[in-house]
Order: structure tokens, then sequence, then C-alpha cells
């Protein structure tokens, strides 16, 4: 049996219901503003207390009734008290790098607020009433201790940027993605193995973000997400990516190192808009032809994997300043790598090379060359004197 879906009209609702909430609410804090002023002098007691001066929290009542910003970051704050839900004006709120482990419900009254940094302190939970800011387009919760978002997090639907890098999430509430505005979303440094099949309704999202989590495999809804252009997948335990890889055709940087991957699809070959593609400590064994169609490469770095032979279509990365090939199982190097004359850096360390393509001397533009720990024998005298002529090298 289908579920009933909620409707346009009942979504409108559900919006109108929660804005009358929220103007009854800003009319009973704006009469106690008036009438009690009470408040202040405990918010100014607070002030003095943690030597926050009044260049930063305004000493007069009117200063402080309009404040529209108010920067607290660095303070090494404990608590936040509630009076701070009185300052209705404020747009831009950043009490970042603190010690705060929680916030009080009265956050939830700041609904002119569009930018919220929470970042660096030590909260363990959100507040149900921060589903009340509904104005925010920038919440910033990375380097705390977050177990969980509340639901109402998905009410937040202007936000634009979401960053919860390095907390302790296990999920991602499927909430989060009614957030269709989002355009950054960080949630690195997790603990997350899935993501709610809903994700593909982040079709706005242009950075995505979900390295150092643990997931083993990368969830086929996020090939949907076609305006992606950073997409990091760095230190996790993928075996594997999908063929639908090729669908994300505007990305230019693809982060994939630390995981277990074992071959790369050749549907890879789609994304001719990449520029940065890291693959490092992984475990290849060979790269797919199709690696040749990203011609708008400049940097990519294979090390530690278990490459034993690079295709011959490497030559057509003509744009390449940074080839990392070290740590492999490299016996020789293609004559075909000499036609990468862009190249500024190459690291060729760690692997069999007995010795150079002579052409090598072709890669004039050369700063840095790393041949540590092959077993090369001899060099041809054109070889030393082009060796020679590197600022940084290793042999």
């Amino acid at each position: 049996m289908k579920k009933n879906l909620p409707t346009t009209r009942q979504s409108t609702e559900v919006i109108l219901s929660r804005a009358n909430t929220l103007m009854d609410m800003a009319k009973k804090i704006l009469f106690k503003q008036f009438v009690d002023e009470s408040w202040m002098e405990r918010l100014w007691r607070w002030a003095d207390n943690n030597g926050i001066d009044s260049s930063t929290l305004p000493g007069d009542s009117k200063g402080l009734i309009n404040l529209t910003e108010l920067g607290l970051s660095g303070n090494q704050l404990t608590e936040l008290p509630k009076e701070i839900g009185n300052l209705l004006n404020l747009t831009l709120l950043s009490i970042g790098n603190n010690q705060l482990t929680e916030l009080p419900k009265e956050i939830g009254n700041l609904v002119n607020l569009t930018v919220l940094d929470l970042g660096g302190n030590q909260l363990t939970e959100l507040p149900k009433e921060i589903g009340n800011l509904v104005n925010l387009t920038e919440l910033n919760l990375d380097f705390n201790q977050l177990t969980g978002l509340p639901k109402e997090i998905g009410i937040l639907v202007n936000l634009t940027l979401l960053g919860i890098d390095n907390n302790q999430l296990t999920e991602l509430p499927k909430e989060a993605t009614s957030l269709v505005n989002l355009t950054v979303l960080d949630l690195g440094g997790n603990q997350l193995t899935e993501l709610p099949k809903e994700i593909g309704n982040l079709v706005n999202l242009t950075e995505l973000y979900l390295g150092r989590n643990r997931f083993t495999e990368l969830p086929k809804e996020i090939t949907s997400l076609v305006n992606l252009t950073r997409l990091g997948l760095h230190n996790n335990q993928l075996t594997e990516l999908p063929k639908e890889i090729g669908n994300l055709i505007n990305l230019t940087k693809l982060e994939i190192d630390e995981n277990q991957l074992t071959e790369l699809p050749k549907d890879i070959g789609n994304l001719i808009n990449i520029s940065l593609l890291h693959l490092k400590g992984n475990q290849l064994t060979e790269l797919p032809k199709e690696i040749g169609n990203l011609l708008n490469l400049t940097w990519v770095s294979l090390g530690g994997n278990k490459l034993t032979e690079l295709p011959k279509e490497i030559e057509r990365l003509v744009n390449l300043t940074l080839l990392g090939i070290d740590n492999n199982q490299l016996t020789e190097l293609p004559k075909e790598i000499t036609n990468l004359v862009n190249l500024t850096t190459l690291a060729l360390g760690g692997n069999k090379f007995t010795e150079l393509p002579k052409e090598i001397t072709n890669l004039v533009n050369l700063t840095e060359l790393y041949l540590d720990n092959n077993l090369l024998q001899t060099l041809t005298i054109k070889q030393q004197a082009w060796f020679a002529n590197i600022e940084t090298k290793y042999i």
C-alpha cells in the first residue's frame, strides 16, 4: 500500500503555521525588551565575567537591541546565557572555538540569523529549537562532538552551506535531505557507513565531502548529483566505484585516496572537466585506457598502489603539472610519458626502474624529480646534464 505523501497545500499550511508561531514569539520578546530590561543587566554581567568588552557587546540598551552581528569566537566560553535569545536583530552570530557543551533553547528566538558559526566547541546535541532559524543560509558545526542531528534540521530550507566535519555522527537523518538549496555539504570526519537514499534530492550541491568516514561503497544516489564540482571520498573503505560515477561530468576535483580500490570503471573517462584526481593509497593494479580522455587534468596522484604498468594513453594528458606514481611496482617508464612537457613535479620513487627512457630529457619544465628507492644503475650523459638542472631531486 502506498503511503499518502503530504500535498503542496499541506506543506504550505505547515510553513504558515510555523511562521505565525515565530511571529507570536517575536512579539512576546519585543514586549519583554521594552517592559523588562533586567535581561540586559544579566547579559552585561555575563559579558563582564567573560572578558567581553563593549566594542563586542554594546553597553547601552539601544545598541544592544539593534545589534546585528555578534562575534564571540575564541573566548573560552563554557556557557551561553539564555538572554542571548533577546537579540532579535542579529543576522550573524559567531561563537566558534569556545568550550560550549550545550546551547540554550532560546537560541531559537534569533529568527533573523542568516549565519551561525558553532564550530570548534564540545556540543553533543542541538536543541530542537534550531529549526526556528528559518533564515539561516550558513551553519557551521565543524569540530564538535555531535552524535546526531535533530529532525528539525530539515526545516532550514534556506541553507546553502552546512558544515558538520569532525563530529561523531553515525547517520544522517533523512530530514536533512530536504535542504534542497544546499550547495556545500561537509560530512567528513564522522563515523558514517551509509547515507539516506534521499541524498539524491540535493541537486544543487556543488561540493560534497565524505572523507574520513567508514563507507564501504558509494551510495549510487550520489551519482545523480550532476552539479557536483568537488567530491571528497578519501580515507574510507571503498572497494569499488559504480560505473555511474561517469555521470558527474561537472567534477573538477575527485579525491578517493586511502581506500581499497582495486580497479577504476572505464566510465571515469567521462569526467572530462576534472583537473585534480587523487587516487594514492589504494590497491590499483592497472588504469583504464579511458584515463587518456581526461585532457584537463593538471594533478594526478597514484602513489602507493600496485600498478605494474601505465597505459600509453597517458601521453594525452598534456596539461599535467604533477604526476605521482611513486611506491608502485613499475619496472619501466613508458616513453609516452615524455610527451608531458608541462610537468613540473614527477614522483617515481619506490618502484623497480633500472633505467629511464632517453626521451626523459624532453621534460624541460621539471623542478622536482623523485627517483629514490629504485634500481637505477646509471644515467646517460645527456640525462645527467638534464638532471643537474632540476632544482629539487632525490635519487
